[in-house]
């Protein structure tokens, strides 16, 4: 799915600190029950897409082919026993699946996604708006023009060179005031000396959060970070391995989280991350990987009924030039409104499915 560029009030190229992005990949999964109700998932691209259709349809698919659909604990655990011990990615193809069935669920019953995850705690789910690594100036004049539209928190990447991310976290506050939320993700780009002095430069302007600055698994560097700034530290990439988000909070290193539900393996591990989150009391966002309608509808589901997640929900859907649903997502003073129609509440357009389908 081509994004909308920079000059034409996008967001691409959305440069990060390992790569430049022009173009939302993803996944599609669809299922169909004996009595035709159709169910839809969404996972970003983790390993090639005819390998991640090969798993899905042959050993994902024959080991659940007669089973219930609505029986999602079930269809997750024979799911995961089928190949957990095969694919490192395995959550991420696993969580399309669940996805796809709490759709079918809510179709079945005539319920929401969120009413069947115990209902939603508040009507709609702020937005946090995604911007890459841009000037200064130019960051800058995107962050009243978003505040304009009515979002509250933005968020920048980083990590390719403090002076400049110091610069550009500077020209937005000045910019802005300080009323915007400002969040800054630097993907593991930088070692903790260089954090300490990056921290030592933006301590004035009062940020959100410092994203993911260092390396995965450095718990002793993040807790001291953590001792020598009043800037809070969030993980995110350390929340994708197996209790190292655990492990982040007994070490008491972190300030925040910021969790995808898809690594983890669906909406249903992503409730016992909040259940975890709530009792460390530790704050939660939610990732974006340029998700298209169908996931995106599933994340404001999934954390509408999750009291964690107090920060606003990533997101680079409102700069997407299309979607694969006929009605787009509605987006309201930077926020999503949590839907209310049974399932997640979308209807898939394969029309535009055939139009932007590349394999």
């Amino acid at each position: 799915m081509p994004l909308k560029n920079l000059e034409n009030g996008g967001i691409v190229p959305y440069e990060t600190s390992h790569e430049i992005v022009n173009d939302a990949l993803s996944l599609l999964i669809q299922i169909k029950t004996d009595e035709d109700i159709e169910g839809w998932g969404e996972i970003n691209l983790v390993l090639k897409p005819s390998t991640m259709k090969k798993i899905i349809e042959d050993d994902i698919g024959e080991s659940v082919m007669d089973e219930d659909p609505t029986n999602i604990r079930k269809i997750v655990e024979k799911s995961a026993f089928d190949v957990s011990g095969q694919y490192f990615s395995a959550p991420a193809l696993i969580s399309g699946i669940e996805v796809a069935c709490w759709d079918i669920k809510g179709k079945h019953l005539g319920e929401s996604v969120s009413n069947l995850l115990g209902g939603s705690l508040k009507e709609s789910v702020d937005i946090s708006y995604c911007l890459g690594i841009t000037d200064p100036e130019f960051a800058a004049e995107k962050a009243k023009k978003i505040m304009e539209d009515g979002y509250n928190t933005l968020k920048t990447k980083g990590g390719n060179d403090i002076i400049s991310d110091a610069d550009r976290i500077k020209k937005i506050r000045e910019e802005v005031g300080p009323d915007l939320n400002i969040r800054i993700d630097q993907n593991q780009a930088l070692n903790a000396a260089e954090t300490v002095r990056f921290l030592q430069k933006v301590e004035d302007y009062n940020l959100q959060y410092v994203e993911q600055p260092i390396r995965i698994t450095s718990f002793g560097d993040l807790a001291s970070l953590r001792n020598r700034t009043k800037t809070p530290i969030a993980v995110n990439e350390d929340c994708y391995i197996k209790a190292n988000a655990f492990l982040a909070v007994k070490k008491d290193s972190i300030d925040a989280a910021v969790v995808d539900y898809e690594p983890l393996g669906g909406l249903l591990k992503l409730e016992e991350f909040g259940g975890m989150a709530e009792q460390a009391n530790l704050p939660l966002a939610h990732h974006c990987g340029f998700d298209m309608g169908i996931k995106t509808a599933a994340i404001v589901h999934g954390t509408s009924t999750i009291p964690g997640f107090v920060y606003a929900m990533d997101s680079t859907y409102y700069a997407h030039k299309d979607d694969i649903i006929k009605e787009r997502l509605s987006i309201e003073e930077g926020c999503y409104k949590v839907p209310s129609k049974p399932g997640l509440g979308i209807e898939v357009d394969m029309t535009k499915i055939r139009e932007y389908m590349i394999e």
